[in-house]
């Protein structure tokens, strides 16, 4: 049985994967949910202990997959730097931030020193995007939504070769959606449209 690494976005946790696995696990895929601090943890150290659970799963020499929501996909960008993995099989992307996040730049300042990860989503010259590399031997599928009013989709384009896929929803809908989980289903099962 393959597992799926779920990855959560900012200001959430694992537990908005919960329809999503469900889901899944009746298609044969177990489910591991990788939580994090996303307010004040500085995106190197959720990386780096993400790449250091990776390597742990990657030991058991069985194929697993990654699906990241949001800033997940930066923190699993960053992570998989950072690791060697054998058996990682695909990733999929919910609403990437892989161009920054537009608001992210325009916080009041105070914001920024309570919340730390901020500055570096934004989609300015200082934002993490800029220094994030994509090894695109990886297959991967983006899943984008159109009317997500904290990733628009001309920053959710992710370098290289990938399948993307684009519907009618919003940043956080797409974690409820059953048309996501069914196509989830089918890239990770290796089938395409």
């Amino acid at each position: 049985m393959e597992t799926i690494v779920y990855i959560h976005g900012f200001a959430a946790h694992w537990t908005v994967f919960l329809p999503c696995s469900a889901y899944l696990r009746c298609c044969g895929f177990r489910s591991k949910f990788w939580g994090y601090p996303t307010l004040r943890e500085p995106f190197d150290n959720s990386a780096k202990r993400f790449a250091s659970s990776l390597a742990k799963i990657d030991e058991h020499g069985r194929k697993f997959h990654i699906v990241a929501h949001s800033m997940g996909s930066i923190v699993t960008l960053l992570a998989l730097q950072y690791a060697q993995l054998n058996n990682l099989g695909r990733i999929v992307f919910l609403a990437p931030p892989m161009q920054g996040v537009p608001v992210a730049g325009s916080t009041p300042r105070f914001l920024n020193t309570w919340i730390t990860t901020l500055e570096s989503m934004s989609d300015g010259p200082n934002g993490l995007h800029r220094s994030v590399r994509f090894n695109d031997s990886v297959p991967t599928m983006v899943i984008a939504a159109r009317y997500d009013a904290l990733v628009p989709l001309r920053n959710t384009y992710l370098p290289g070769r990938h399948e993307r896929w684009e519907l009618i929803a919003t940043h956080n809908s797409l974690l409820i959606d059953p048309r996501v989980f069914v196509r989830i289903g089918r890239f990770l099962r290796g089938k395409t449209e």
